[in-house]
C-alpha cells in the first residue's frame, strides 16, 4: 500500500514489468497457500508486504481458511 500511496504522492506510475513481477509472485504465493489447502480469504494492497529483497509476501491471515475435505466451512 504504501508503494501506491508513493506513486500516487509523486504522481508517478509504476512501470508494467514491475507490476507482473509483483503479480508473478502473488500467484506463487497463493499457489503454495492452496497447496496447503489453506484459502487467505482477504487479498487486498493492504496485506501484500515486500521484503528487503524487494520480494513480495503475503500477510494478514486472521479470517485465513483451511479447507477440510476439500471444501471451506463458515
Amino acid at each position: 500500500m504504501s508503494k501506491i500511496n508513493d506513486h500516487i504522492k509523486k504522481g508517478t506510475f509504476f512501470k508494467e514489468s514491475e507490476l507482473w513481477n509483483y503479480f508473478a509472485q502473488m500467484v506463487v504465493g497463493l499457489k503454495a497457500l492452496h497447496d496447503l489447502k489453506v484459502c487467505h480469504r482477504d487479498i487486498k494492497c493492504a496485506n501484500i508486504f515486500f521484503n528487503s529483497k524487494g520480494e513480495i509476501k503475503l500477510g494478514d491471515f486472521n479470517v485465513s481458511k483451511v479447507a477440510k475435505k476439500g471444501l471451506l466451512y463458515t
